[in-house]
């Protein structure tokens, strides 16, 4: 199953603009989450906010297409006054309309780009120690066209990571704009480079074959990281039981439960340093760890509340032991639900 682990979205700017540097406050205005900036005769309308440390890409949706020569407006990467760069649009009858601007950071490094009629195109790649980022009207005319910023967002890496994965698999994300995909390293690892920062998609995971192992529907935002959900399986008597409702796996006899229980991994790989919890519920007890124990040739080892075993093999089963011990009077035969966690890498 795949299972999100973390967001990569570092901002979702709201043009709070308390929070930003503003050169020319009457011409800058911020509602609903857009900003704008007016153009004015004596000097440029700036804003600038900081680049947090964590942001490797960030994009910005634009409405802004001149019409006159000297109209200019664009993105800002600014350290001092004298140190400073624009990426600015300008008229240009032989462009279409642009759309976005995108800047991919490496350290210090920054790459540029620009989104017109459906790609990107690369502009340049600057390195400088910047500390802050933001948007710029150039001094002109009053009447020369607003620089519009509908959205402003700003995530930790240019793809998303999924781990867990089988060799010979395919990731793939399906979108309303295309199709990208990616085959896990040795490690079990796949990055899929993605166009946006935010892609609303379905992401599906394949064998060899094409066939879908499982898919997931979703806004992604680049820096996302999921993993496949554990392909354990734990047994009982031949029966798989579930990592994600509660089992009844029994009920207390003799003022106790004791039950052995297979693991077993159905995959073509081995699985490494996996982590075996099972928490217990009763209306008596509430919520508690049951204690487990492998097998030895029958017989269980020491209990504990948690096992951690170094390597299963591919298609190698583990027998191991839950016990539960009567410590308070229970309800009358009630049973006990289980709730199976593991983890692996």
């Amino acid at each position: 199953m795949l299972i999100k682990k973390s967001s990569g979205l570092v901002f979702d700017e709201e043009f709070n603009l308390q929070t930003w540097d503003i050169t020319n406050p009457i011409k800058t205005s911020s509602k609903g989450g857009i900003l704008s900036l007016s153009h004015d005769t004596t000097k440029d309308t700036k804003v600038f906010r900081d680049i947090p440390n964590d942001v490797t890409v960030f994009e910005a949706i634009v409405e802004y297409t001149p019409t006159v020569s000297r109209d200019a407006g664009g993105l800002i990467l600014y350290k001092s006054k004298e140190e400073y760069i624009e990426l600015l649009e300008v008229k240009d009858l032989a462009q279409t309309n642009l759309e976005n601007i995108k800047v991919i950071r490496n350290g210090n490094q920054y790459d540029l780009y620009m989104y017109r009629n459906g790609a990107f195109e690369f502009i340049d790649s600057i390195e400088f120690e910047f500390l802050k980022i933001g948007f710029v009207a150039k001094q002109g005319d009053v009447n020369f066209e607003q620089f519009i910023v509908n959205r402003f967002i700003a995530a930790s890496s240019s793809n998303l990571k999924i781990t867990g994965l089988q060799a010979d698999t395919i990731i793939e994300l399906v979108t309303a704009g295309g199709t990208y995909n990616a085959t896990p390293n040795s490690e079990g690892i796949a990055f899929i480079e993605l166009p946006h920062i935010e892609m609303i998609g379905t992401l599906f995971y394949l064998n060899s074959n094409g066939d879908a192992i499982d898919e997931l529907t979703d806004t992604f935002i680049t820096g996302d990281e999921y993993y496949i959900g554990s392909q354990l399986i734990v047994c009982k008597t031949g029966i798989e039981l579930s990592t994600w409702h509660p089992n009844n796996i029994g009920t207390i006899q003799n003022d106790k439960l004791e039950m052995q229980l297979e693991l077993y991994n159905p995959t073509t790989i081995q699985i490494r340093n996996a982590k075996l919890e099972i928490e217990q519920y009763s209306t008596d007890l509430g919520y508690t760890w049951t204690e487990i124990a492998l097998d030895d040739d029958g017989s269980p080892t020491t209990y504990k509340d948690e096992l951690v075993i170094r390597t299963i093999a591919s298609k190698e089963t583990i027998k191991f032991w839950v016990k539960l011990v009567k410590t308070i009077p229970f309800t009358k035969k009630e049973s006990f639900m289980f709730y199976i966690d593991i983890t692996h890498d």
